[in-house]
């Protein structure tokens, strides 16, 4: 229960303060993603960075987001990432009412390799400081 009270107020302070810059774009699905190195902490191979996407409509549990926040690990080392928590909002850029919000234990996520060419690797390269 401590674990998903500190996450939730990681989430409170990083929604206050972001200092969101664009990471990548896919103009063929309208979708942004976004960084936010001010977020970036180092646990030496492993690093933490919240992200966002905006701009394409989804869906979870049958409700339409617009944007959602999220905050990934990523491996530097063994060039791996995995998501750690999300939340869903009804409209772009991380505004709106909260749709959907979930918070994975360690053994509930995998994590996958970084795929060269792909807007997540985009993320991976910033959070690990790679060119």
């Amino acid at each position: 229960m401590k674990k998903y009270f500190f996450l939730i107020l990681i989430f409170i302070s990083t929604a206050s303060t972001a200092d969101w810059e664009v990471s990548g774009a896919n103009n063929d699905e309208n979708i942004t993603w976004y960084a936010d190195r001010t977020t970036i902490k180092k646990n030496g191979n492993i690093v933490t960075m919240w992200t966002m996407t905006s701009g394409k409509p989804s869906f979870v549990n049958n409700k339409q987001y617009l944007s959602s926040k999220n905050l990934f690990e990523f491996d530097c080392k063994n060039e791996k990432i995995r998501l750690l928590s999300g939340t869903a909002y009804s409209e772009e850029n991380g505004m709106g009412e909260v749709v959907h919000m979930v918070t994975y234990k360690e053994n509930e996520t995998q994590s996958i390799f970084r795929v060269p060419g792909t807007l997540l690797e985009n993320q991976w390269k910033i959070a690990c400081r790679k060119k």
